[in-house]
């Protein structure tokens, strides 16, 4: 999973209805830029999706 001290979590309004949808970047504990989805609902937390950052998504990553 994505470290929480080095992530940015995004809130994903489009599919938000009815829980909170996030879309999380973060390094990897091995040292990989991922973007996870993440569903929010009560006191769990389910993943959606997780995959590497595209080229875009790292530069803005970086320039932050």
């Amino acid at each position: 999973m994505v470290r929480q001290t080095l992530s940015r979590w995004e809130l994903d309004l489009a599919h938000s209805a009815g829980e909170g949808r996030f879309h999380v970047t973060g390094y990897s504990w091995h040292g990989r830029l991922l973007v996870v989805t993440v569903a929010e609902g009560g006191a769990t937390i389910q993943i959606i999706s997780a995959r590497r950052a595209m080229k875009r998504e790292r530069h803005e990553c970086e320039d932050t």
